[in-house]
């Protein structure tokens, strides 16, 4: 389990973006003096530990629960590590009335802007918890090594996964408040649906997963054979095109996402690459990293910009 975007959006818009211990409310977020970029410093600290055997771990939470945004406090790393060190004086009934207090201090401060400025941000963390969920980003790494394979292969629930996706971005009231961002994850949900139409041309499913149907296996005439032969390894390398442009698609996302929303969105995974194979039938391979250049992603932007004012 990890925490999803939508419950870090909600504890660092409702802290207002400090720390929650008494009398400190410290900024946890610093300029950069050579840039606009900021630097993070806030910690999501656990109320009741994330682990059984962590701070004020001792509780039937599930993992889910555990890191909810119920269960969490925006800290500075000082006083992260104060109330971790000295768990007698800071039992959870503590840190909840301790983020209550913050959190309504912060709601009764806050102007109007700065309210609806908050909503437009959770409402993006909801849409990229989503695309995460839908494109198995967490899993990404193995999804897309076992479709690049000699053997290509998808999990069952994927075209269930794009259709949930599809409904959520058709339903979403986007903000439109950072445009690069949403752009970047409809291209995402483009490049999905482009890759599934060709990869499930030639796949079937065997009850545990969608894999390849070698159908030129079933000819008996030699002609046909070569035909169909050179039609599936056409297959192959336009299935591995649209994957590569899915990567392209992704790392876009992400770079967004950590641009305007999480700075820490799959930051130890870093870019998102694809185990690239020699040929179709070959089990020698290398990692890439596919992504868009700063020319294409201005060209996508300003098509999209040209879109909207047609419509």
């Amino acid at each position: 389990m990890s925490i999803s975007e939508k419950d870090l959006k909600l504890l660092w818009s409702r802290s207002g973006g400090m720390c929650a211990f008494p009398g400190c409310r410290q900024r946890l977020t610093v300029d950069i003096s050579t840039g606009y970029k900021s630097h993070v410093i806030g910690e999501q600290a656990h109320i009741v530990a994330r682990s059984e055997d962590g701070p004020r771990g001792s509780s039937r939470f599930t993992p889910q629960e555990r890191d909810s945004y119920a269960n969490l406090i925006l800290l500075c790393p000082t006083h992260h590590s104060l109330i971790d060190m000295n768990v007698d004086d800071f039992p959870p009934e503590r840190l909840y009335k301790m983020k209550i207090d913050h959190e309504s201090w912060i709601l009764e401060t806050l102007s109007l802007s700065e309210i609806a400025e908050n909503t437009s941000d959770i409402i993006y963390a909801n849409i990229v918890d989503s695309f995460t969920r839908c494109l198995m980003i967490e899993s990404w790494t193995n999804w897309t090594s076992e479709l690049l394979f000699v053997s290509p292969s998808l999990p069952l629930e994927t075209v269930e996964l794009y259709r949930d996706l599809n409904e959520k971005f058709d339903k979403a009231l986007w903000p439109q408040k950072h445009e690069a961002l949403e752009i970047a994850l409809k291209n995402g949900l483009e490049r999905y649906a482009n890759m599934l139409e060709v990869v499930l041309k030639h796949m079937s499913d065997d009850g545990n997963r969608l894999i390849e149907d070698r159908f030129y296996t079933k000819s008996r005439n030699s002609e046909t054979y070569l035909a169909l032969k050179d039609e599936y390894c056409h297959w192959l390398l336009e299935s591995e095109s649209k994957t590569i442009e899915l990567a392209k698609a992704v790392n876009w996302v992400a770079e967004e996402v950590r641009r305007f929303l999480n700075p820490r969105y799959f930051v130890s995974e870093g870019k998102f690459s694809l185990r690239m194979y020699s040929d179709a039938l070959s089990t020698d391979y290398k990692y890439t990293i596919p992504e868009y250049n700063k020319e294409e992603k201005e060209e996508m932007i300003e098509s999209s910009r040209k879109d909207t004012l047609e419509n």
